[in-house]
């Protein structure tokens, strides 16, 4: 199941660099790097939304934390700060892993598709605000992470 993993996120992630300029592979991977880490931003924080809307309310617990923090918007900080790093780190891991097989160039209609999937994963954060919005969130996630185990299965018996 990890290799499975595994393999998905590398189709993910050479998938995203066919987005960005025609010519400039490194744009294009530095592109892909921030565009799988705010997806990955974005499912760990829908994860901890739904658990702490669900399960346990452990959001009160990290504003008493952060009370020290000068301003209204310093537990949010923290937040982007403690999930955002991890997620940018793993998906420059899959970057270096991925370095030979990007996309060989970025067409028009894979960046309809990459940004219409990335306005998705943005307004899935947005969902998090409420407990069935977390819940809408967390159904999505998983339906894309199902379908990006399936999808290199796919292309593979394809061709």
């Amino acid at each position: 199941m990890v290799l499975r993993i595994s393999q998905a996120l590398d189709y993910l992630f050479i998938q995203c660099t066919s987005i960005g300029s025609f010519d400039n592979a490194d744009g294009r991977r530095f592109n892909a790097v921030l565009l799988v880490a705010t997806w990955f931003f974005a499912t760990f924080l829908t994860i901890l939304a739904a658990i702490s809307f669900w399960l346990y309310d452990f959001m009160e617990s990290i504003r008493q934390w952060a009370q020290g923090f000068s301003g209204p918007k310093g537990p949010g900080l923290i937040v982007v700060l403690v999930i955002g790093t991890p997620a940018l780190l793993l998906s420059m891991r899959i970057g270096r892993r991925c370095a030979g097989r990007i996309a060989p160039r970025a067409t028009f209609l894979k960046s309809l598709i990459i940004g219409a999937w990335y306005m998705a994963v943005v307004m899935s954060i947005l969902l998090n605000l409420n407990r069935y919005g977390a819940l809408v969130a967390l159904g999505l996630h998983v339906v894309f992470l199902a379908w990006i185990i399936y999808a290199p299965r796919r292309i593979e018996g394809q061709g």
